[in-house]
């Protein structure tokens, strides 16, 4: 039988993807020109993303406007989704505001396991991020070189990208890598 982990570590980032087509580098026959549509607008999705680093599960929310309010709802769904044996929850982020109110403060202290830990990355370090590569990933299957008509076209787009990595995942699992 196998026993939860003592800890788990997940990072955790947000972005904005927008409706607009993002245009990138790609191969074309000699002769040809890429045509990418992209419409006139200013929608977007923001969102905010965490991979199990152990795993490469991937989960996302969407938020109108990211918040300390949001954040918490966020670290609750992390909470909620890990085993109660699971003793500690490391989540790896940034130093955005949301990440550091007091209210955020209140909230893990106020856990009745307080299992939570926040541990902040150096002041501008995207780079150390794991959860960069959610974005990066997201960005090259999905929505470069694409052509969204609708803010629900790209929600759909974004929604089966996370319905393929909701699971364990081998490859966000190496792009995601800590040693």
């Amino acid at each position: 039988m196998e026993t939860e982990p003592d800890a788990v570590i997940y990072a955790m980032d947000e972005a904005v993807i927008k409706q607009s087509a993002s245009i990138t580098f790609s191969w074309y026959p000699k002769g040809k020109k890429a045509i990418v549509m992209s419409p006139v607008t200013h929608d977007k999705l923001n969102i905010t993303g965490a991979v199990k680093l152990s795993t490469g599960q991937v989960m996302l929310d969407y938020f109108e406007k990211f918040n300390k309010e949001g954040f918490i709802q966020f670290i609750d769904v992390i909470d909620r989704n890990e085993p109660e044996t699971c003793k500690k929850i490391y989540i790896i982020l940034d130093n955005a505001t949301p990440h550091r109110a007091n209210a955020v403060r209140e909230y893990l202290d106020s856990n009745p396991y307080n299992r939570i830990e926040l541990l902040f990355l150096p002041a501008y370090s995207p780079e150390l991020n794991p959860a960069e590569n959610i974005w990066l990933q997201l960005r090259r299957e999905k929505t470069h070189n694409a052509f969204f008509p609708t803010i629900m076209a790209l929600f759909e787009a974004v929604e089966s990208f996370e319905v393929s990595y909701m699971f364990p995942n081998p490859v966000m699992k190496s792009l995601c890598a800590y040693y």
